[in-house]
C-alpha cells in the first residue's frame, strides 16, 4: 500500500510504524486515526499508549480524532454475512464470519474475485481490540487530552472522539 500512495503522490512523505510507539519528532495540529484502526491495538494498555504517542504529536490546541472500533455490547459474536457485487465485468463475493476471544473481536473474511482474466480468492484474518465509551475516555484523559465524543459521528455510524491538547 505504501508503494502504491507514493507512486500515485510522489511530493507526500509516508511512514510505516506501529501507532502505539511511532516518533516522527515534529507536532501537528491534527492527528487523524480512521475507520476503526485503533482496534488494531487490541489492548487497553496499548490504547492508552497510543494515545499518547498521538498527543505527544498534536500541538497545543491542536486536535487527535479517532473514528471508534465496535463497542462490546454492539459485537456480534458468531455473525454471517455476505456482500455480494454482480456487475458485467466483476462478480465478487465477500463472506464474513465474527467470533470473540475475550475482549478481542475476530473476523475472518473470504473473498471471490472474477474476471475475465480469472478468479482468485483469499482470507484475511482481523484481530481487533473491543473497548468501552469509558475506555476511549480514559485513554483520552490520561494521554492530557479534553475529550468530546459524538456517538454516531464516525463514518461508519459509530463513536468518534475528539481530543484537544491544552494550549500551555
Amino acid at each position: 500500500m505504501l508503494d502504491i500512495a507514493r507512486r500515485r503522490n510522489p511530493e507526500v512523505t509516508f511512514h510505516q510504524g506501529d501507532m502505539a510507539t511511532f516518533q516522527l519528532g515534529a507536532t501537528f495540529q491534527a492527528v487523524v486515526c480512521l475507520f476503526s484502526s485503533i482496534g488494531y491495538v487490541q489492548t487497553v494498555e496499548r490504547m492508552n499508549q497510543t494515545l499518547r504517542r498521538f498527543a505527544s504529536h498534536t500541538a497545543p490546541g491542536g486536535v487527535v480524532v479517532v473514528d471508534s472500533w465496535i463497542t462490546p455490547d454492539r459485537w456480534k459474536r458468531s455473525h454471517l454475512q455476505a456482500l455480494l457485487v454482480d456487475e458485467t465485468d466483476l462478480k465478487l463475493a465477500r463472506l464474513s464470519r465474527s467470533d470473540q476471544d475475550g475482549m478481542l473481536s475476530i473476523l475472518e473474511l473470504h473473498h471471490l474475485v472474477v474476471t475475465a482474466a480469472g478468479a482468485e480468492s483469499f482470507v484475511e484474518r482481523h484481530e481487533m481490540g473491543l473497548f468501552t465509551p469509558e475506555q476511549y475516555r480514559a485513554a483520552f484523559e490520561e494521554a492530557g487530552l479534553t475529550v468530546t465524543y459524538d456517538p454516531h459521528g464516525g463514518p461508519l455510524g459509530r463513536e468518534v472522539y475528539v481530543g484537544l491538547r491544552p494550549v500551555t
